[in-house]
């Protein structure tokens, strides 16, 4: 549950408790900062967090509260940047702040008043828990977390999901008999034919994953695409697409949108690829050092298939 609290009582704690309910997040930023009925919430409901925006003029407010939070049990704080929005842009626009380029524009005051915040539970070793929510990390995990949920509507047999969430969808270009022996062999071995799709006439094959370690890169060049998935209200015609129907008036779409053409995974690079994609593969993707203006494939690749680790980086 996630409230601001100024109507919470002692029976309405008491009903919340019957119900099972296992945690509580409250936004005392919304009331003032007080602590009151976050304290009767302590003890009664297994978790009480605060959840606030980082607000950098109440930087003084925060730490206060932030040290009075860890003495009263309370088992998280989460701090958010601001971002400027069309919502808020008339309220934030008296203000004195740096706004920051990136995905959406946010505060730059705000990250630093929260970095700070950081800081001094470390060095305080506080038992509390805090947690900073940047805005490039929300929108790294629930992008990642919305491409998933519809990618599992519309990816093919043969694709696979990225641990960004797109689609990646596996091309191997060769000549069309050296492809067909592929595909023979794969029969032969008794492999389910869903995990791969030949077209003769274009002279490509589209395989899963688990096909790779049976290329051979002297005879096989291989290409990966990526694709986004999203729920749209109503079809755009643009892209692919699958309707779901919600209810005999209402349905949704899932439509898949490319993100780059093909890639090329360089016959130096196929060793490495193929054990990175793999489900059961949990170490980090290489670090890429741009040579230019333009990434290469492997750069792009390498992108579509890991989040980059850190906060932004301004300029």
């Amino acid at each position: 549950m996630y409230t601001n609290g100024i109507l919470l009582t002692s029976d309405i704690l008491k009903r919340l408790q019957d119900t099972g309910l296992d945690e509580i997040r409250f936004d005392i930023s919304a009331n003032s900062y007080r602590l009151d009925k976050v304290e009767m919430a302590v003890g009664k409901i297994p978790q009480v967090t605060v959840e606030i925006p980082t607000v950098p003029e109440d930087a003084d407010q925060l730490l206060a509260a932030m040290r009075e939070l860890d003495r009263l049990g309370v088992n998280f704080l989460n701090l958010h940047q601001l971002r400027l929005t069309p919502h808020n842009r008339p309220q934030l626009a008296g203000r004195n702040y740096t706004y920051l380029h990136g995905p959406r524009v946010t505060v730059l005051e705000s990250e630093l008043a929260a970095l700070r915040l950081l800081a001094v539970a470390v060095r305080e070793r506080l038992r509390l828990a805090v947690n900073y929510c940047s805005y490039i990390y929300k929108f790294r995990y629930q992008t990642m977390a919305a491409r998933r949920r519809s990618a599992a509507f519309i990816n093919k047999p043969h694709e696979s999901i990225t641990a960004t969430g797109l689609l990646r969808t596996l091309t191997v270009r060769a000549a069309a008999a050296e492809l067909q022996n592929l595909v023979a062999d794969f029969t032969s071995r008794g492999l389910p034919a869903d995990l791969w799709q030949f077209n003769s006439a274009a002279a490509t094959l589209h395989l899963a994953p688990q096909l790779l370690h049976h290329l051979d890169p002297r005879r096989h060049s291989l290409s990966v695409r990526y694709h986004a998935a999203a729920l749209k209200p109503a079809i755009t015609y643009h892209n692919s697409y699958r309707e779901i129907e919600l209810s005999s008036r209402r349905r949704l779409i899932v439509e898949r949108t490319p993100l780059d053409t093909e890639l090329a995974v360089a016959a130096d690079k196929l060793p490495l690829f193929t054990g990175k994609i793999m489900p059961d593969d949990a170490t980090p993707w290489p670090e890429t050092s741009p040579g230019g203006n333009q990434p290469t494939d492997w750069e792009k690749i390498v992108a579509s298939e890991s989040f980059r680790a850190g906060l932004y980086e301004y300029y």
